[in-house]
Order: C-alpha cells, then sequence, then structure tokens
C-alpha cells in the first residue's frame, strides 16, 4: 500500500472509533471539503453541536437545582425554600429570607390595603434569587424586575474606580506613612431616592405585608436605573455633606485636603466601588465614620484590606 491508501484506511479507522473527532481533524487540516469527507464530515460536525449544547444545557439546569450538593430553590419558589427547611429540620432559608426583608423593607412605601396607586406609577414585579455560599451560607436577594421598565439610557450608567487608581492609592499610602481602611456599604443601592416611577405588589416573603402595594422610594438592585441613583446621591454627600472633591483622572477617587499632627499639609482619600470603600488617611477611621452617618456601613466590615477586587495584597 503507498501512503496515501494507509493514511486514508487510518482516518477511516479512527470515523469508526470517534467520528466526531475524525470530523474536527478532517476540517482543521482542511479537507473536509474532499469527496471522501464532504459527505459524513458536516453531519457528525452538526451532531458535535447538539451534543455540546446539551451537555451545557443539562449542566446548567444542575446548578440552577443544585449547589454544592445541597437543593437550591428556584428564583421566587419561597416557598420550596421554606419546605426545605421543614425537610431539613433547619432554618437557614427561612433567615435568609428574614435578613433581606428587614434589608430591602425601606426601599418600599407600603400601601394601606384600600389606598391607591398615585398617577403615573407603572406595575413592575419583584425577584426572590436564592444562592449558596462556598460556606455553605444561604442568601436570598430580593430584586426589582428592571426588564419590566422603559428606562432613559440618561439614568443607567454608573462608573467605579478602576484598578490603576487603587493601586496609584496603595503606593501613596506606603509613600506618605498614612493607614488604609476598607469598608462595605450595607444595601448599598437602598441609601439612594429611586429615579423611577414604578409600584410592586408584595409576595410571601414579606409575611404579614403579603399582596399589599408598596410604592418603590429607593434605589432596589434589579432597576435599570439604581447604579445611576446611588452614585449620584452619594457623590452629593460626598461632595456637599463631608467636602470631597472627585479627581478629575477618576472621578471615583475623592480627595480632601488635611493635616497630620505634626502640622503637615496632605490629601486623605477615597476610592469607592459599588459598595466596597477605601479609605486612606492619617486618620482613616475618622472618614468612615463621617461616611457611616449617610450610609450604613458593615461594623465587622471595616479592617485594614488583605484582599481588594479579587487582589491580594502584601506589605
Amino acid at each position: 500500500m503507498d501512503n496515501g491508501t494507509t493514511e486514508w484506511m487510518k482516518l477511516k479507522i479512527a470515523k469508526d472509533a470517534s467520528p466526531i473527532k475524525a470530523a474536527r481533524y478532517a476540517k482543521a487540516n482542511k479537507i473536509a471539503d474532499d469527496p471522501a469527507f464532504r459527505w459524513w464530515v458536516p453531519y457528525f460536525l452538526n451532531k458535535q453541536d447538539r451534543i455540546i449544547s446539551t451537555v451545557k444545557r443539562r449542566a446548567s439546569k444542575h446548578r440552577k437545582d443544585e449547589k454544592f450538593g445541597l437543593e437550591l430553590p428556584k428564583p421566587n419558589d419561597v416557598r420550596r425554600a421554606l419546605q426545605i427547611d421543614d425537610e431539613t429540620g433547619t432554618t437557614h432559608w427561612r433567615e435568609a429570607l428574614k435578613k433581606e426583608t428587614r434589608t430591602v423593607l425601606p426601599a418600599f412605601k407600603i400601601l394601606n390595603k384600600d389606598e391607591k396607586v398615585p398617577p403615573g406609577y407603572k406595575y413592575i414585579e419583584l425577584l426572590t434569587i436564592f444562592d449558596i455560599k462556598m460556606d455553605l451560607t444561604r442568601k436570598a436577594r430580593i430584586c426589582a424586575r428592571g426588564d419590566q421598565t422603559d428606562t432613559s439610557a440618561s439614568v443607567t450608567y454608573a462608573s467605579v474606580v478602576t484598578r490603576e487608581s487603587i493601586r496609584i492609592g496603595f503606593v501613596l499610602a506606603s509613600f506618605n506613612d498614612l493607614e488604609v481602611l476598607k469598608a462595605d456599604v450595607a444595601g448599598a443601592y437602598l441609601n439612594a431616592p429611586c429615579a423611577e416611577k414604578v409600584y410592586t405588589i408584595l409576595g410571601e416573603e414579606f409575611g404579614d405585608y403579603k399582596g399589599r402595594k408598596a410604592i418603590i422610594v429607593m434605589a432596589l438592585y434589579g432597576l435599570k436605573s439604581a447604579g445611576y441613583s446611588r452614585r449620584t446621591f452619594r457623590a452629593r454627600v460626598l461632595r456637599e455633606e463631608l467636602h470631597f472633591i472627585p479627581c478629575r483622572a477618576d472621578m471615583d477617587v475623592w480627595r480632601r485636603a488635611a493635616r497630620k499632627g505634626s502640622g503637615e499639609r496632605y490629601y486623605e482619600y477615597i476610592f469607592v466601588y459599588t459598595d466596597d470603600i477605601i479609605s486612606i488617611s492619617k486618620y482613616p477611621r475618622r472618614i468612615l465614620d463621617e461616611m457611616n452617618e449617610y450610609f450604613l456601613l458593615k461594623v465587622d466590615s471595616i479592617h485594614e484590606p488583605s484582599r481588594y477586587l479579587e487582589t491580594s495584597l502584601g506589605r
């Protein structure tokens, strides 16, 4: 046999043993249009796409239904979440729901049973999403269905500090003998007033308020305007109340003139990434205490950062 016949037989054996791999080989080597391959290669390549699509679909379904070997309730299936607690003799999902409703309740103005919604307000649904963290802590997040609103593009943009700015800030802190503290804002979006006229009907997770109409008065997570509202409100507080000004190169880096105990002049900084705050100053805790009067900071989140934006920090 000549080499050509030998190679052809090898490919025939490969086709019989693993047709999809053989088809991919033929396509990669640009011989898929040859008469010996043209009749079967497209079929198996299409079959490959269907197989991959099926596997992805099944894997996606599996991830939604189960996580870390534990059943994960589907979105809005509050009843099933509570059933899981009953079946396992735990209160994990009840506690997660209670914590979340307590957090988001200030975002609603709950109307009396006979009170009508003011004219001009659009009805949207709420979406309760369930998750399980790596430490197996259960988490519930109540969101607004922002996809059901027609929001102007001018109120949907919100920037965040860049990683480059943060790195420069840490260098400045090191060179100027300044301290660095990190803090998380609790319910970051709920600190700002809602920029849209929307209302909803509260679900089972709200207990006694179930079925009541409620106007969304704060920037509830999920609204298209939530990020813009949060950033606008925060910028106003930092500028007008705390007397910080944004840097020209990065509008999410805020600075304020200050003095050290020795009388030396310097700038103290605030870096903001959604609900993550970095304070750089000789007295960073003082800045966070000032911010806490306007934004509720998580007490246990205030510490020297060892990681920020998925980056490990070292001395």
